[in-house]
């Protein structure tokens, strides 16, 4: 709708008049202006447009606009909303920010992404009439491998509420996206962990939570993959300043994984410590004194033992 276009009848007897260019040109002063245009369609009903603009501005080239870019770390975000426009309008405003982004139309999509990706946060489109795209959505809060991942909903402000049944972090108003999206990121450190990244990679579900939850209490973000594969999948897209390891695990296993990281040109520094269950034979012990930090058994190890450890191993300020 907000691009330009050309009318295939150009005579002057075609029904409908217009260049094709308003739209286009108007959301190019929006943007321009650091403001924008949003509109609302409901069929049968009608459209309302939306234009947005600061109280004070400056006007500057639409190339130059990404300053904010280097206050923010990069990651990947996951978009859910069935609303073209506003899809196109985030992932420009997210690329110039340095973000990678991923759009999904509607929550199944939106779910089947978010396994698939990992991301760092996911944005969601609220209007008043998707609440049951909301609660399939609620979902995500009670998968162990997504509930770390924060929601952000983005919707009208009278739709504010609808956000508590996906319980959102934050809110960002359509009309003010262009002014909120920049400072909600920021304000959640969304994709800034390049120091405090921690990966945790085990099978067992409440393992991976006990651990996680040691982790979250020294303010770390976590990662977290349920086999080895997963986790160099994510190793493409983040690098974890610190790497929990299981050793028995379905698909592959700890011992092929450190393998895959030590022969890596980009992974073999990521420091590597063990907690597993397995007792170990002579030949697995010297092969993990060689490659990882240290050896954790899941039912005896010490948490302060734990805790100092990663206080050595991750350059964070706790």
């Amino acid at each position: 709708m907000f691009k330009p276009f050309t009318q295939a009848d150009s005579s002057t007897t075609r029904r409908y008049g217009g260049t094709g260019l308003g739209l286009a040109i108007t959301k190019q002063f929006a943007q321009m202006m650091g403001g924008t245009v949003l509109v609302e369609s409901v069929f049968g009903y009608g459209s309302t447009f939306m234009l947005s603009l600061p109280v004070r501005t400056q006007i500057t080239k639409l190339e130059n606009e990404s300053k904010t870019a280097d206050l923010l770390g990069d990651g990947i975000i996951l978009v859910i909303d069935d609303d073209v426009a506003l899809c196109e309008l985030l992932q420009e405003d997210l690329g110039k920010l340095g973000y990678a982004v991923a759009v999904a139309a509607n929550g199944s999509l939106g779910i089947k992404l978010a396994y698939k990706l990992r991301p760092d946060a996911i944005l969601i489109g609220v209007n008043a009439h998707e609440m049951e795209e909301c609660q399939r959505l609620s979902s995500i809060r009670k998968d162990s491998l997504l509930a770390h991942i924060p929601v952000i909903m983005v919707a009208m402000d009278k739709n504010k509420h609808q956000g508590y049944a996906i319980d959102t972090i934050d809110c960002i108003e359509k009309p003010l996206i262009h002014s909120q999206l920049p400072v909600v990121l920021k304000r959640h450190h969304i994709g800034d962990h390049s120091s405090n990244l921690v990966m945790v990679i085990d099978d067992d579900e409440i393992v991976r939570e006990s651990v996680i939850a040691v982790l979250e209490n020294q303010g770390l973000s976590v990662i977290q993959a349920e086999n080895g594969q997963t986790a160099l999948e994510y190793l493409e897209r983040k690098k974890p300043a610190l790497i929990f390891l299981d050793l028995m695990m379905p698909i592959m296993d700890g011992f092929e994984f450190l393998e895959q990281l030590r022969n890596h040109e980009k992974w073999y520094s990521i420091p590597v410590v063990i907690l597993t269950s397995k007792v170990l034979t002579a030949k697995e012990q010297a092969y993990l004194n060689q490659h990882v930090e240290d050896i954790f058994q899941k039912k005896s190890y010490d948490r302060d033992a734990l805790i100092l450890h990663i206080h050595k191993r991750v350059s964070h300020k706790f």
